[in-house]
């Protein structure tokens, strides 16, 4: 960490739900471009994170995943990670084959 960095506190001062959003991206080398957004991730605040922390982060070639939550599919996400020089690829809206826990049993066998 550079000097001046902190961790955010997310205590709970009136014992009412907080509701936090981690978001990062996930490289084959581990995560970067992460981000902490207080309160729910909105289509607005997810466009300004793909602005100002994961096309810095990425590099020439790259491709980006995403699903289909609504905030990833707002005017200007596309666009900008396209101009930085990456490529978008959106995954169907359900496919177990991107979902491999779907394929063990619901209950351990030989019970």
């Amino acid at each position: 960490m550079t000097s001046g960095a902190y961790t955010p506190s997310l205590e709970n001062r009136h014992r009412h739900w907080k509701t936090n959003t981690v978001t990062a991206a996930l490289r084959t080398s581990g995560l970067t471009a992460t981000a902490l957004f207080d309160g729910p991730i909105t289509g607005a605040r997810f466009r300004s994170y793909v602005e100002e922390t994961l096309v810095p982060a990425l590099g020439p070639g790259a491709t980006v995943i995403l699903d289909n939550l609504k905030a990833h599919n707002v005017t200007g996400v596309r666009e900008v990670i396209e101009t930085a020089g990456a490529k978008v690829l959106y995954l169907p809206p359900y496919s177990p084959d991107f979902n491999p826990i779907r394929g063990y049993p619901d209950r351990p066998v030989g019970r």
